[in-house]
């Protein structure tokens, strides 16, 4: 089964599906329709985890043009916040950098 790697932080928004999407800057070649296992790092910190979700939209989208809709999606306020959120976790992002947007379900 494929899997998606997220920060700890992430795991209650998800539970509760606040975070319905995820934002990454490499093709994490997944489908609609397509399964997967959320892995919650540090891996340590989460056994007995066995959180389960499937793709039901993909986007590719230029950071530029990243919208409010994209960061309720992903649990902010504002696309400002989302876009700070990222350059946080991936420093040599650029306005033109292709940003692949993945909605997903919680299916447990």
């Amino acid at each position: 089964m494929k899997k998606l790697k997220f920060s700890e932080d992430f795991k209650i928004p998800i539970m509760e599906r606040v975070k319905i999407s995820t934002s990454r800057l490499s093709d994490k070649h997944l489908s609609v329709g397509d399964e997967f296992r959320f892995v919650f790092v540090p891996i340590g910190n989460n056994r007995g985890c066995d959180l389960r979700g499937v793709i039901t939209k993909v986007e590719r989208v230029k950071f530029k043009n990243l919208s409010n809709v994209h960061a309720d999606n992903e649990g902010y306020g504002h696309v400002e916040l989302l876009k700070h959120e990222l350059r946080h976790f991936y420093p040599d992002v650029r306005w033109d950098s292709i940003v692949y947007i993945y909605q997903f379900q919680v299916i447990n």
